[in-house]
């Protein structure tokens, strides 16, 4: 009888096991956390043509819960979005997912604002396009990021942006990652606030922009920490002061690398902050092909090819800088002292002192090789390569100072 009991009583538990309802549908993933804890993730689905989930992108977003999750998009052209959730995929699943910003005075996407702080968003596979029209810098951008940390902007298409095609403001820890960016009126990327810091701009395809390719501060705000690299920074449509790559004044501590910059503009790179490292760059077209303006100190320009420039190769106008092991070629316009390395103060009270210029090879350029001009004191000029330029001898000091060293360069007279 005990037995009988025993058995009746393990099939009503079982009965109520089987009567429980499953809260991890086809909408839910179920993953155990290292705790072991249950933790879920909501996915959504987005179609225009309603064979999803939701009609719009904001709906799905909006419908995610607190904790977030994701949104899938399927073909279609969509409105802006707003997303003030922290742990959100946005994810383009089909081949031609749209977010059009029909007014000039809206941002296609814009993660965060002012009163809220966002983390942990992914942005992956979007075509956006802008109007092309500049309405002020407060709106008109592709992909706007502010007040936020730990985002990801990837594998999106960006065009015709009023303003930028990517800006990032006070945020933490992004990477833009695999984006094209064209006909931004103002900059392709543009970098800004005191308090932004550590953001990766990898692998990116920029190109028709109006002022710069990349821009990092805008003089007022200075971020701090950002690495630039294997971008690829083609032709602007700006006027000759257009530049590729940026960096304002005070910017500190930020990697240039293994970037690709062919433009029409005024510099392919640009530096007015320290503590930054220009190396295995390619630049070639530009004016100047890098240029370090006064008070950008401290700074390292390494294992750079520079080509095929109307103006200077490499430009200096500050103080303890390292130019070494670049190749500096083929810059052939003539009459302007323009050369391959040419060192060169506005003025006494800005004189370059104490940097360092070895083992370049600088030939072929117009007018000279390596030239020093006004108010350069106690630099080492030494194990330099110059043959064919245009001037005579291929290394000058036409400078007005003391204690330049000239050693074991090898050279035309």
């Amino acid at each position: 009888m005990a037995r009988l009991k025993l058995s009746v009583l393990f099939g009503i538990f079982l009965l109520g096991c089987l009567a429980i309802p499953s809260y991890a549908g086809s909408n839910t993933h179920v993953a155990i956390s290292s705790s072991g804890r249950l933790t879920y993730s909501s996915i959504v689905v987005v179609a225009a043509d309603g064979t999803g989930d939701y009609l719009t992108i904001q709906d799905g977003i909006d419908a995610l819960p607190a904790d977030g999750g994701e949104v899938h998009v399927k073909d279609g052209s969509y409105a802006p979005v707003l997303i003030l959730k922290s742990h959100v995929m946005l994810k383009a699943i089909g081949t031609d997912v749209r977010i059009v910003a029909e007014s000039s005075d809206v941002n296609a996407i814009q993660i965060s604002q002012w009163n809220t702080v966002v983390s942990n968003v992914t942005i992956d596979g979007f075509h956006i396009i802008g109007t092309g029209v500049f309405e002020d810098w407060s709106s008109g951008y592709g992909v706007r990021i502010t007040y936020a940390n730990n985002i990801v902007v990837q594998n999106c298409l960006i065009e015709n942006s009023g303003c930028c095609g990517i800006t990032v403001e006070h945020a933490s820890d992004v990477l833009l990652s695999r984006n094209r960016i064209s006909d931004s009126i103002k900059h392709g990327i543009n970098v800004q606030g005191d308090d932004t810091h550590d953001i990766d701009i990898i692998e990116n395809v920029i190109d028709e922009y109006g002022v710069c390719g990349i821009m990092i501060g805008d003089g007022r705000y200075h971020p701090s920490y950002i690495t630039i690299s294997k971008n690829n920074v083609l032709d602007s449509a700006g006027d000759w002061l257009a530049v590729g790559i940026y960096l304002d004044v005070d910017v500190r501590y930020c990697n240039v690398t293994l970037n690709t910059i062919s433009t029409k503009g005024q510099d392919g790179i640009q530096v007015k902050g320290q503590y930054i490292s220009i190396v295995d760059n390619t630049v070639k077209g530009c004016a100047n092909g890098i240029e370090l303006c006064n008070k950008a100190d401290h700074n390292t320009v390494r294992n750079n090819e520079v080509s095929d420039c109307t103006a200077d190769g490499i430009l200096q106008n500050a103080n303890v800088d390292n130019m070494i092991g670049n190749i500096v070629t083929e810059n052939t316009v003539t009459g302007c002292l323009y050369s391959g390395i040419k060192l060169s103060s506005d003025g006494p009270d800005k004189a370059i002192n104490e940097s360092e210029i070895s083992w370049n090879i600088c030939n072929n350029n117009a007018d000279y090789g390596i030239i020093l001009l006004r108010y350069c004191n106690n630099n080492r000029i030494i194990n330099n390569q110059a043959h064919g330029n245009e001037g005579s001898p291929d290394i000058e000091d036409w400078s007005t100072g003391t204690g330049n060293i000239f050693e074991n360069n090898d050279y035309d007279i």
